[in-house]
């Protein structure tokens, strides 16, 4: 029988990161994250998590909204020094309109450190004008940033309706989602 080693290694800052898939033409590892909505008694709260787990059950996707637009920020805090290579961000989104008026969403990637907001990049989905819902994907490039222990990845959805009638969807069968391009450490 073999045994398992009596030393194992300890993390360390040159410590072992997983990626979701690797671009060879660019080197950047590509870390996938969730938008996912939680609420604590009628306070809904919104995050990035590296997994897909379902959101809370009063918290899927937002209630249909007024004209005008509506920003929501799904975040994730760094506990260790990152950086957000430039490359490509790859976003999905499912976006819902229940009568004939216009409706897009508009998904940006920012840095946030203390109340410092800093853009990375951003690109909007297509418009639809009819009663359905549309899964869509954009791509868009993204600015070079090192994130300090601390820091805060945002994922800010904007959505724009033109009427009563607009919505997008997080975590359920057609997730909000972002494949971000991390710089590979040798």
């Amino acid at each position: 029988m073999v045994g398992l080693p009596v030393n194992f290694p300890l993390p360390s800052e040159s410590a072992s990161v997983s990626y979701d898939w690797f671009d060879f033409a660019t080197g950047a590892g590509y870390k996938t994250f969730y938008g996912i909505g939680a609420q604590e008694t009628t306070n809904k709260q919104y995050f990035l998590h590296t997994s897909l787990i379902e959101s809370d059950v009063n918290n899927r996707n937002t209630d249909l909204l007024g004209e005008g637009s509506h920003v929501y920020n799904f975040d994730l805090n760094f506990s260790i020094p990152v950086t957000i290579a430039a490359g490509a961000a790859i976003a999905g989104i499912e976006i819902s309109s229940t009568a004939a008026v216009s409706v897009y969403a508009t998904i940006g990637v920012y840095h946030v450190r203390g109340v410092t907001e800093t853009s990375l990049g951003s690109a909007s989905t297509r418009t639809i004008s009819n009663t359905m819902d549309v899964e869509c994907v954009t791509k868009f490039n993204l600015t070079k940033k090192a994130f300090a222990i601390g820091d805060t990845l945002r994922l800010k959805v904007t959505l724009v309706s033109g009427g009563n009638s607009g919505k997008f969807v997080y975590a359920e069968a057609t997730p909000l989602k972002i494949s971000i391009p991390f710089e590979v450490k040798n």
